[in-house]
């Protein structure tokens, strides 16, 4: 039997094997295209997310650094009085206790920046520079604050209100025994001022670094 001779078209191949190129390169393209654009639409949003977050911290810092100014410097002169009328420590105890006490914290918002960092978005920032002040903000500026802030926490949780609950009736609002007590109420306020000192410093150290991030944050955006 005589074999059936096929002819292949070598010109038809070539231009099916260009559709399916060409096809799988635009497909690739769009692809890429589409990703890049969720990208750094999602850049975006992280950088808007946080500028809010460090607006928000710009405000409590301001006004952290208002209220535990004004509370530092009347302490303050609290302490000269005291320390030049060493007899009126005992009828200024009240006074005393109540200072002691005063403490806040101003919970830095950095929720936005862990979620970047935990899932690895922190890469997709283009900008190295933006990045680097980035992360020098919150594991520099930041833990600083933290820090001096737990340190303060800490001293009054373990010191202050133990030594209050034995030595201070806070129904009368009396002091069991002034006289025994009044050298150490003392020396806890001025660890407290003292500590509040440091944290001012801190305070207004992260105000500076908050107001130029936010600056950098806002031209960063507009520019994109």
């Amino acid at each position: 039997m005589e074999k059936l001779k096929t002819k292949i078209s070598w010109h038809h191949l070539f231009l099916q094997a260009i559709v399916v190129f060409l096809g799988v390169t635009v497909a690739f393209l769009l692809n890429n295209w589409a990703s890049n654009r969720h990208e750094k639409k999602l850049v975006k949003l992280y950088k808007q997310a946080l500028l809010e977050d460090v607006s928000t911290n710009i405000n409590e810092l301001k006004r952290a650094v208002k209220n535990d100014s004004l509370w530092i410097k009347s302490t303050g002169n609290l302490l000269d009085y005291l320390d030049e009328h060493q007899s009126a420590v005992v009828d200024s105890l009240q006074i005393i206790f109540d200072r002691t006490r005063y403490a806040h914290r101003v919970n830095p918002q950095k929720a936005t920046y862990h979620s970047m960092e935990a899932s690895g978005q922190l890469n997709l920032l283009s900008d190295f520079n933006l990045k680097k002040e980035i992360v020098k903000y919150y594991n520099g500026s930041v833990v600083k604050v933290e820090y001096a802030e737990n340190y303060l926490w800490n001293f009054i949780n373990s010191e202050v209100i133990p030594h209050a609950l034995i030595s201070y009736n806070r129904h009368e609002k009396e002091f069991l025994n002034p006289q025994r007590d009044a050298v150490r109420y003392l020396n806890n306020l001025i660890t407290v001022h003292i500590a509040k000192e440091q944290i001012l410093f801190y305070y207004r150290e992260l105000l500076s670094h908050s107001e130029y991030l936010k600056s950098e944050l806002e031209r960063n955006i507009d520019e994109s």
